[in-house]
């Protein structure tokens, strides 16, 4: 598997002329590859959002350090605390696999999230409400086509003809996805 990630990277930089600029070592270290579906993303955006403005570690969980091992605290299932004890080359090479190489950015804010954006978000809010009203009307069968954009949906009861009479926007929690803080749907503004 990780052989077959790193020659289709390989390939694709090769392809997009960046190969070239990746140091001929990278391609002898190992990769850590670990690719797995993440759902609705709301488990994954918990795990990641704690390393976004800090460390892989703070300097509190490290409870002991030696000349052979470092021992320092890690949480498992349930809140429950526990020490981890390594060999001090292991945690600096796992330690590092946290860090970006040199002119990474680990956010980058552009377009109107930018801070130099003179765009508001209700005006962001209006254009997002503004294009599903404009999708919704051009897929409604309301909008003037030469022929149909799809064959149009049949009651599975009666075999009728079923037209769209109203669109709602349902939240997370409505569909049984629980989020974070009580928040009832997800806005990127």
């Amino acid at each position: 598997m990780i052989s077959t990630y790193k020659a289709k990277l390989a390939d694709e930089l090769r392809a997009a002329g960046l190969y070239a600029q990746v140091d001929r070592e990278a391609w002898s270290k190992d990769f850590v590859v670990d690719i797995q579906p993440v759902g609705h993303g709301v488990p994954t955006l918990k795990y990641l959002a704690p390393y976004v403005h800090r460390v892989a570690i703070n300097d509190s969980r490290i409870t002991d350090v030696n000349s052979e091992t470092v021992t320092y605290k890690i949480r498992r299932k349930g809140n429950v605390m526990q020490n981890k004890t390594v060999a001090g080359d292991d945690f600096v090479g796992d330690f590092l696999q946290h860090v970006l190489p040199t002119n990474f950015m680990k956010i980058r804010h552009y377009g109107w999230m930018s801070g130099n954006s003179k765009v508001k978000v209700e005006e962001v809010k209006w254009l997002v409400w503004l294009a599903l009203g404009w999708t919704f009307w051009l897929g409604s069968g309301y909008a003037p086509q030469a022929e149909p954009l799809t064959v149009p949906m049949k009651c599975r009861l009666c075999g009728g003809v079923m037209r769209v009479i109203e669109v709602s926007y349902t939240s997370l929690s409505s569909q049984g996805i629980r989020p974070e803080h009580g928040l009832t749907y997800y806005d990127s503004g």
